[in-house]
């Protein structure tokens, strides 16, 4: 395996946890033969493996920062449909080793498992190799910084502070002020996982469907707004802070957390 750069001795295994994490989210690993285009087969001489992760132009810094820390890959800019987008990608056999050997047994979410183990028995078969897939015992939990990093990809941060914090009407028609907040995931699939979020936080939504607006498929989604649950994910984010954009979101939701906790009186 190559050297990590002179510059980097050790990598923060806080960091390689939260890197799961944020793969699982938004990460996209792929073979092919790179004559041929084929996602299917290998050739000898030509195959190839592809790991990368896209991100909104506005998250680019996350992505320098993930290449930083690795010590390879590269960050590439590009527009599709008028929109500008950045990736971390790599393609270097010596990297994929790397990235085999952080995430063979540490995934959580059943498709990624599942997709894992097709990539590497197909870069097994293609470069000759005889990796075990080791058994999977990855697990949500509030110990370790991999839902920071999933929630860097997948999660969100609401407040009801764009409309001036207004509720709903009393009797005489005044508008009620209130604070809320709330933190989601959707996922498609994943009932175990999002479940084991839900009871962690000891939050008492239940899970509920939707579609992405463009397709009827279903998603589940995990939607937390009580005052117990979201202390309880304020503490575990302030111990695994989130490293990307989202990041700003969720301190505004823990200051409006923090208002509602004290009572502050609004008109």
């Amino acid at each position: 395996m190559k050297e990590l750069p002179q510059h980097i001795r050790q990598i923060d295994p806080c960091f390689l946890t939260w890197f799961v994490g944020f793969f699982e989210g938004d990460g996209s690993i792929s073979y092919r033969d790179s004559k041929v285009g084929s996602r299917i087969s290998f050739d000898a001489i030509t195959k190839r493996a592809e790991f990368e992760i896209t991100q909104e132009i506005s998250n680019i810094q996350l992505l320098h920062k993930i290449r930083k820390l690795l010590g390879f890959g590269r960050v590439l800019e590009y527009e599709k449909n008028g929109k500008k987008y950045a990736r971390f990608y790599t393609s270097k056999q010596e990297h994929n080793f790397r990235l085999i050997s952080l995430f063979n047994g540490n995934l959580v979410l059943r498709k990624r498992r599942e997709q894992f183990t097709e990539w590497l028995n197909a870069l097994n078969q293609g470069w000759q190799l005889n990796i075990s897939i080791k058994p999977f015992t990855g697990c949500v939990t509030l110990q370790n910084a991999w839902l920071s990093g999933f929630t860097d990809a997948d999660g969100g941060f609401n407040t009801n502070s764009k409309n001036g914090f207004k509720g709903t009407k009393d009797h005489n028609g005044n508008v009620r002020f209130r604070f809320t907040t709330k933190y989601y995931i959707t996922q498609e699939g994943e009932t175990n996982v999002l479940t084991q979020i839900k009871q962690l936080t000891g939050a008492k939504n239940k899970l509920t469907q939707l579609t992405n607006g463009y397709t009827q498929k279903l998603y589940n989604r995990l939607e937390i707004t009580s005052s117990e649950a979201t202390a309880v994910l304020i503490d575990y984010f302030t111990r695994f802070p989130l490293k990307g954009k989202r990041r700003i979101d969720c301190l505004r939701w823990a200051r409006v957390h923090g208002y509602k906790m004290r009572y502050v009186v609004l008109n």
